[in-house]
């Protein structure tokens, strides 16, 4: 996955990507970041926007942050490695 959109969760800012992306695959479009149609640019547009005005739900920067404690902090890596060691 791009670290800029890992990053901004981890920072807890806002953030858009496309459908077509890694992250289109774990986020939930306006509840934890913002996801366009990679075919639509008027809906890029109004994504945009959306942040622009602040737009948004409030709790969307909490979420993003649980999201990234959930599958890409440190401990959540320690875990991966544990489960690998412990299989083997």
């Amino acid at each position: 996955l791009p670290v800029v959109i890992t990053e901004a969760m981890m920072y807890k800012k806002i953030f858009i990507t496309s459908t077509e992306t890694g992250q289109a695959k774990i986020i939930k479009d306006g509840i934890n970041g913002f996801i366009y149609d990679i075919n639509s640019t008027k809906n890029l547009m109004n994504k945009i926007l959306k942040c622009y005005y602040k737009e948004y739900d409030k709790n969307i920067e909490e979420n993003e942050r649980e999201l990234f404690l959930k599958y890409f902090s440190l401990e959540h890596l320690k875990k991966q490695i544990d489960s690998i060691s412990i299989e083997e």
